[in-house]
Formats: C-alpha cells, structure tokens, sequence
C-alpha cells in the first residue's frame, strides 16, 4: 500500500516538473512580430516622375560669340525638368558638341518644373563651327525636345597686316565668313522671289538650319520640284541681305557659289545671277545684296549656297554701329 501511494506521488511530482519546464521554455521565447501593413509603413521621399517627356533643352549660347584664333569659347546649354512639381529630382545625362566631338559631359540632377545650365570650354581655331548639345534621361535618345539647332561660329583667320611702318599705319585686318542670323538681327532683310509654283517649292534658307549640307555659307537658295507634282516646274529670283551694309570698314574679299551636293538636284534645272556682290579689288563693297534667279523644268530642282567671305579691322563689328 505504501508502496502504490509512493508511486503516485513520484508520478505527480514527474508531471509538475514536466510543466514546469514547458513554462520556462514558453517564456524563454521573444515575442512574434507582426508585419506592418502598406498603411503603417514610413514614406521614403517623393515619387519618380513617370512621364515619357521629361526633359526639354531650351537655350544654347556662346560667349564670345565672335572669337580670334586660341581665343576660349564656353558654350552654354540649358536643361529643364519639365515632370509635375512634387515628384523627386532626376538626374540628366548630357553632352556639349563641337562639330561632331564631344567638349564635355556630365550629369545634372534637375528638380521638378526647375532648370540647371551646364557648361564646356572649347579653344577657337579658324573656320567655321557649329555647336550643339543633348540632354536625355536614357540611351541618349534624340528628339525634338532635347537637342536645339546648331549653333554656328566662324573664327576668322587674321590677315597677314600688321601696324608699322611698312603698312602705313594701317589697322589689323580679319576675314570671317558673312553670318545670315546676325545679318538679319542688324536689319537685313531676305525674300523667296517665287514668280510660278505649281507643286514645287521656293526658299532662301539660313545654313545654320541644314548644317549637314550647308554648313559655313552665307546662304542658301532652293527651287525644288522633286516630289514629282511639279508638272510644269517653276522659276524664282530670291534674294538675300535686303537693306543691309557692312559696318565698320568691312568690305566684301570673297563671292563663292557652289552646290556641296550634286546627287540631291540633277535634270533641267538652271540659274544665273540677277545681282553678284562685287569683290574685285577695285570694286569692294560694304553692300553684299544679292539676286539669283532660278529655273527648275518638270520634277526637277536647283539649289545653290553662296559663301561670302569679308575682312575688316580687328576688334570690330561688322554688323552693328
């Protein structure tokens, strides 16, 4: 009898400990974290912009926009952000080119709605030279919004006239090419001149806007019928530099016509001047007033770019008073 209740005792005591260890182990454990919800959770920042149009170049510039050889020449692009105000800052690759090289590159990081302008030096060598510049959030994707016309400059190449004795006291004297754009901003006016058009097309055109064709020209005239709806073809006598004179002692040194490329305009099309600007030594003018007239037969074209070179005294404008 003792011996049943001594058992049941020990069995008992088994139990409590059992327990009491199951306890122990239970309290020994951290406690389960729940998860929080999308609702709890802290916000990080503004969101991204997800507009497909994000970027836009809006201006261009050189300073000095007229250069001497060796002389420094910064170029200045403007980038905007044109995401919704509110979303977060991007960062903008771009490039700075001239004539095809790259001056400079970067990144620029951009607020919403706001702009930043970045910058690349270029040392000016003669000739003529166009600028410009891209900005792209991916794959340097061109289009109409981040890339703007070129920029042209010309650096002229001294002439070899130095003050002394020898030249009679005579100033330096500099060669540049005529500018259409800062010819117009001074007054000089421009004219297609079309006298028929049936389906064809007339113009005078700045190089600046066709820099592949006609780059470092003075200007360019068109008489083109070639998409073939020009059934009895059409004549014009366009005319450039309208009310327009040299400043500053600037004369006209050189007249060159040419057509860059023969494979664009071929068939019975003509041309002949109307009124060349006089260049010969005994006739050198401050006015570069021009008249071409043009003839295109049929589905035919004609165009030609005319370069005028001029020459004044260092240091000064030939455009302005």
């Amino acid at each position: 009898m003792n011996n049943r209740k001594q058992n049941s005792f020990g069995t008992i005591v088994c139990l409590l400990l059992i327990i009491l260890a199951s306890i122990g182990l239970a309290s020994a454990q951290p406690p389960v974290k729940e998860k929080p919800t999308a609702r709890e959770k802290i916000p990080t920042g503004p969101p991204a912009c997800t507009s497909d149009d994000k970027v836009e170049v809006t201006h261009l510039v050189l300073n000095p926009t007229q250069a001497r050889v060796g002389q420094s020449v910064t170029s200045t692009m403007t980038i905007k952000n044109k995401c919704p105000n509110g979303t977060a800052d991007i960062d903008v690759p771009w490039k700075l080119y001239v004539d095809d090289q790259t001056i400079r590159t970067g990144t620029a990081k951009i607020s919403a709605g706001g702009s930043a302008s970045v910058s690349g030096p270029w040392a000016a060598v003669a000739g003529s030279h166009r600028f410009y510049g891209a900005a792209d959030l991916k794959n340097e994707k061109v289009t109409s919004n981040n890339i703007l016309p070129d920029v042209i400059i010309n650096v002229p190449q001294s002439s070899v006239v130095t003050k002394g004795k020898d030249s009679g006291g005579q100033p330096q004297m500099e060669t540049q090419v005529l500018d259409y754009q800062k010819a117009k901003d001074a007054g000089a006016q421009f004219s297609d001149g079309v006298k028929s058009v049936v389906g064809c097309q007339a113009y005078q055109i700045d190089p600046a806007y066709r820099p592949g064709i006609y780059a470092g020209n003075s200007v360019a005239f068109e008489l083109d019928c070639a998409g073939g709806f020009g059934l009895t073809g059409a004549k014009g006598d366009p005319e450039a530099f309208i009310n327009f004179t040299l400043k500053h002692g600037w004369k006209i040194k050189l007249v060159e016509t040419s057509q860059p490329d023969k494979t664009y305009c071929n068939g019975n099309a003509t041309w002949q001047w109307m009124t060349r600007p006089k260049e010969r030594p005994d006739e050198k003018s401050d006015n570069p007033y021009m008249q071409m007239h043009l003839v295109a037969e049929g589905s035919q074209c004609q165009f030609r770019v005319v370069k005028v070179t001029i020459e004044g005294p260092v240091g000064t404008n030939p455009y302005h008073n």
